[in-house]
């Protein structure tokens, strides 16, 4: 995973251009290949307070292949397809799907599969304390043993219960 990172700004701040220029940039580096994406507010599941964007170059998205064909899902997401990875492109897009979810101060946004996601949040965690960021809600969920069960049994109730239902 590859990150950048941003002292001067706050996990909570919005994304800007130059944001959108260095994802599209690792995007593109990897020939189109993996997630460009942002944990926006402590209950999206970032790890840090300090503004930082992320990079997977995961090519199997269970989840993400899913909300990319705009297939319903039990969780609210909002998808806007893209032409290519360009910054301005992503930051229009990102833009046009912030008006969406107006009222929600935690969301995950993820760019790939020639797409930007948004993704509204209401809690960091399941019932079993298993922290869903952005890679979670492409189907990489990461957990420790002894919570595991809550995701082996239902890893999409965790989403709708971290997210919103849809």
């Amino acid at each position: 995973v590859i990150s950048s990172d941003s002292k001067e700004n706050r996990q909570t701040d919005p994304l800007n251009l130059s944001d959108c220029d260095a994802i599209a940039h690792v995007i593109n580096g990897f020939k189109g290949i993996g997630i460009g994406y942002y944990n926006c507010g402590i209950d999206s599941g970032c790890s840090q307070i300090h503004k930082h964007l992320q990079f997977a170059p995961f090519q199997e998205h269970q989840i993400l292949d899913l909300m990319s064909e705009e297939k319903k899902m039990p969780f609210v997401y909002y998808v806007k397809k893209i032409e290519k990875y360009d910054a301005s492109i992503i930051f229009d897009a990102y833009t046009e799907l912030m008006k969406l979810i107006k009222n929600v101060e935690c969301y995950n946004f993820i760019c790939g599969m020639k797409c930007v996601i948004l993704i509204p949040r209401r809690t960091i965690m399941n019932e079993a304390e298993v922290v869903i960021n952005a890679l979670g809600f492409c189907g990489h969920i990461m957990c420790r043993s002894e919570n595991i069960n809550s995701i082996r049994n239902d890893p999409m109730k965790t989403l709708i219960y971290t997210g919103f239902p849809s």
